[in-house]
């Protein structure tokens, strides 16, 4: 995947890069970070995963995401 993006252009570069739980892990995730590439994985709701969303919906500073949607920035240190 990522020679990919870096092998394309700047105009044909994706606005998003997606995953699924299983490509999840940090070193796959951090590359995209380095690259300044947007990206989203899907993570396996593990019992601290459950936690750590059931906080954020009851904290302030959800913003608008489009089509209706509201979204909110958090960061989680994953283990495993």
């Amino acid at each position: 995947m990522l020679k990919i993006l870096d092998d394309l252009p700047v105009a044909r570069q994706p606005a998003l890069v997606r995953g699924d739980c299983a490509l999840g892990n940090d070193p796959l995730m951090s590359a995209p970070e380095e690259r300044l590439q947007p990206y989203l994985f899907k993570l396996k709701l593990s019992k601290n995963v459950k936690r750590h969303i059931g906080r954020l919906f009851r904290e302030n500073g959800w913003g608008d995401a489009g089509q209706g949607w509201e979204g909110r920035d958090s960061a989680l240190a994953l283990t495993g």
